[in-house]
């Protein structure tokens, strides 16, 4: 019996291609964008759950106390995780990892061409591949990191630096001083990992680097500083517990007069989510991605449903022929759910296969990177074989409850019941898909809006063609000459230094005045061209042109003025940093956004040394910034800074980045966002205009001799075009009635959470009501003027 439904419901599809392919092609279409829409946020589900004893690690963290504010710090000094396991035997063990603060240089000393800047560089303890299960392909779990000077790599930086080559036991130069020996290569963590690297080096080895005198002054105190420092419980559920020892532990030793800190853990199966330190996974806006993909599927549903109902009405002759023959209600039931599997299954397997073969470049284009292991794994794959069971049962049941009940009398009879039911059906769905498209067009242009206000808003800062570039302590040595040099290449306007990249990284002190509480003050160090290089505004502007030859000097923003009670001139106040060092303020800058617009700008202070003062840097990083005259040659410029920057350094890559690119690539999450809702609102506007495509093939097919008539009669074409869209016009304005206050409603909460924001203007709503009016109306005039344009005689002996 199966095999029968089989073949009529193969005979159906190939008798109606045009149907046939838009029903198909809606489905697909929407489970293609269900199922992208699935993997990630299932990958951002899972993050960290391939770790089996994921739920008894977790993150000792402080919130340290500074006046009124408060500062959440992941980092504990080196002797934090050996007292909390001795203080408290729940501590099953511990795990400390120390992140470079920024790329280092690794390099094959064998070959010069072989030197690289990288990133997932850890220092971690010797139980590391212990503590975290990463496989080793080759090497011992237990030694691999035991000796000083010894590090495990990834396959991908294996294949880097060595080719097909077995690495183990060749060596590694890092930062052009340490060489380090390959003890292993292991497995890169999967992409839903909260923990990356690419090189692991022994922690034993930082006592040999000078960027780690922490570790050689001997400690019994736990408190913050440079490692991420984990801890296995025996029990996950005694967190809290372990949380009270170790505040415990930390007043013992506590000063009678310093703020009390709060130590607290942070599980790692909710790290990646509730992570205060750097925003991974933007968790807010899993919800709205989950939303999208139920709203776009169910659309296509909705569109396949509604086309349906317009075909019921030719098939249920067919019905009630087959009801008279005897066939039961659960019968027809059967054959029309037979006939949606294979519908939804031809749909299903294509949009998997559209997944599969270009998922990663559409991940890739949104800004995500996602293991094709992981579209694999058959924990996904079995949320796929549940989506397609949902959509075969949803997409068959209305057909198959409406035709299954049908009178057979009635509809032999011709009774006109059946079709009016039908019509109201499909009214109905009309509505549904055109005031989804019109909430989602509307949500859409309102964040393409937000994205593009945080690209151009002034923020106070000049940011169009300036170039960051790292230096280490082997230019920066050298500053004053490369400077000199880098000025005179033709198209460099100014160049300036600073101790971090702008938005890459700020220090803060706790600072405070004589009439205010201490506050988190952050500071950049930066030298006398910074200010006009970014075409900083002064609010108070320094009595002193030479202020920055003086010692002890700071310049304020606005914002930190106000929060130390300056009321009108701050020139000459004097701030208390670290509690016994005094600095006296040059002068008082306008605000500008030194982090991102998603949060308001904080106070900052700015010290200005001059370039003959640049010794702090030696031993350390900085970054120098190039301003470029408008319309300047920018590739050629690069080249030429390049070949200076070999001069003065050949041991670190030359590595540069946009200050604008830099800004861009704080709001990734909103540019996310952005991209798939650009995406989906085109996939439902094809799918409604699709939809809207197939009702009027249908309802142009039954009115073919009625049109024919009028034109025999005499009707004008526009007189018959007007009567064919009257009403389809009526219910897509009503479905802009619907859209439109439920999308600014939506739009308005989520602009709410930025500080600084667009408003949903009523140009928005102009360009989707007049867009979606426009769209409608070529959708529906394709299909009216192929009946207009008909011959009359010939429908008529039809």
């Amino acid at each position: 019996m199966i095999k029968h439904y089989i073949l009529i419901a193969r005979r159906h599809l190939v008798k109606n291609r045009l149907l046939s392919f838009i029903n198909i092609s809606g489905l697909s279409l929407g489970i293609t964008a269900c199922l992208l829409m699935v993997s990630y946020v299932t990958h951002e589900m899972t993050f960290d759950k391939f770790i089996t004893h994921a739920d008894r690690v977790f993150l000792m963290c402080v919130r340290a106390k500074v006046g009124v504010d408060s500062l959440d710090i992941p980092y504990m000094n080196y002797s934090s995780g050996p007292v909390i396991t001795q203080a408290d035997p729940r501590v099953e063990s511990f795990q400390r990892t120390f992140t470079p603060y920024s790329a280092v240089t690794i390099a094959d000393p064998l070959r010069v061409e072989m030197k690289f800047r990288e990133k997932n560089v850890l220092f971690a303890d010797s139980s590391f591949f212990r503590f975290f299960p990463f496989k080793l392909r080759s090497g011992n779990v237990s030694t691999a990191l035991s000796e000083p000077l010894t590090m495990v790599i990834s396959r991908k930086a294996a294949y880097k630096y060595f080719g097909d080559a077995d690495p183990i036991g060749k060596t590694l130069q890092y930062d052009n001083k340490y060489l380090f020996q390959i003890t292993g290569v292991a497995e890169e963590p999967p992409s839903n990992s909260s923990i990356r690297f690419d090189f692991v080096a022994s922690m034993e080895s930082l006592r040999t680097m000078k960027a780690t005198h922490s570790m050689n002054a001997p400690s019994r105190q736990i408190g913050y500083g440079e490692f991420a420092t984990w801890l296995l419980l025996r029990n996950g559920q005694d967190k809290q517990a372990v949380q009270t020892v170790i505040q415990q532990v930390y007043e013992q030793d506590r000063e009678p007069s310093s703020p009390v800190d709060r130590y607290y853990l942070t599980g790692l199966k909710d790290y990646h989510f509730n992570n205060k330190f750097h925003d991974t996974s933007n968790s807010q806006y899993l919800m709205v991605f989950s939303l999208v993909a139920i709203l776009v599927l169910l659309l296509a549903l909705v569109n396949y449903m509604s086309l349906a109902t317009a075909d019921s009405s030719i098939r249920s002759k067919e019905i009630g022929v087959r009801k008279i023959a005897g066939a039961s209600a659960p019968a027809i039931r059967v054959q029309f759910y037979v006939e949606s599997a294979l519908y939804s299954l031809i749909a299903f397997s294509t949009a998997l296969l559209i997944v599969l073969i270009f998922g990663g470049k559409i991940f890739s284009m949104m800004g995500l990177t996602i293991d094709f292991e992981f579209l694999l794994s058959p924990f996904l794959l079995s949320l796929f074989v549940l989506l397609f069971i949902f959509t075969t049962l949803i997409a068959g049941f209305y057909p198959s409850l409406v035709l299954s009940k049908l009178n057979p009398q009635a509809i032999l009879g011709g009774s006109g019941v059946f079709r009016n039911n039908s019509a109201l059906v499909r009214e109905f769905f009309t509505v549904f898909q055109f005031s989804l498209a019109v909430a989602l067009i509307i949500f859409c242009l309102t964040v393409n809006s937000q994205v593009h206000f945080f690209r151009h808003m002034s923020t106070g800062v000049a940011r169009q063609n300036v170039i960051m570039i790292p230096m280490d302590d082997s230019s920066v040595n050298h500053f004053g000459a490369f400077s000199r040099e880098i000025s005179a290449i033709p198209g460099v306007k100014h160049t300036a230094i600073a101790r971090y990249p702008l938005y890459g990284g700020i220090d803060r002190f706790p600072a405070s005045a004589i009439n205010s509480e201490p506050i988190q003050l952050s500071v950049i160090l930066v030298d006398q061209h910074f200010i006009p290089l970014l075409e900083l505004q002064w609010k108070q502007r320094p009595a002193d042109p030479f202020y920055y030859r003086q010692a002890k000097r700071i310049l304020l923003n606005e914002a930190a003025a106000k929060r130390f009670k300056f009321q009108q001139d701050a020139i000459g106040q004097n701030l208390q940093v670290f509690g016994d060092t005094y600095l006296k303020v040059s002068g008082v800058l306008n605000d500008f956004v030194f982090t991102n617009l998603k949060s308001a700008i904080e106070p900052l202070g700015l010290i200005v040394k001059g370039d003959s003062s640049f010794s702090w840097a030696k031993g350390g990083d900085a970054c120098l910034f190039i301003k470029a005259e408008k319309g300047t040659n920018l590739p050629k410029l690069l080249s030429a800074v390049k070949t200076t920057y070999a001069k003065y350094n050949n041991t670190t890559p030359f590595s540069f980045e946009f200050l604008d690119d830099v800004f861009d690539s704080q709001y990734k999450a909103e540019q996310r966002l952005e991209k798939v809702l650009n995406i989906c609102t085109i996939l439902i506007i094809f799918i409604a205009s699709m939809g809207l495509f197939g009702l009027m093939y249908f309802n142009v097919n039954r009115k073919l001799k009625e049109i024919s008539v009028r034109k025999v009669l005499g009707a004008n074409r526009v007189t018959i075009v007007v009567l064919m869209c009257r009403k389809l016009f009526a219910i897509i304005g009503l479905s802009i009635l619907i859209g439109s206050p439920i999308a600014w409603y939506i739009a308005d909460s989520w602009l709410q959470d930025f500080p600084y924001h667009v408003q949903v203007g009523w140009e928005i709503f102009m360009v989707t009501i007049l867009g979606t009016l426009l769209i409608s109306f070529i959708t529906i005039l394709m299909q009216v003027m192929r009946a207009v344009n008909a011959s009359p005689v010939k429908n008529l002996k039809n």
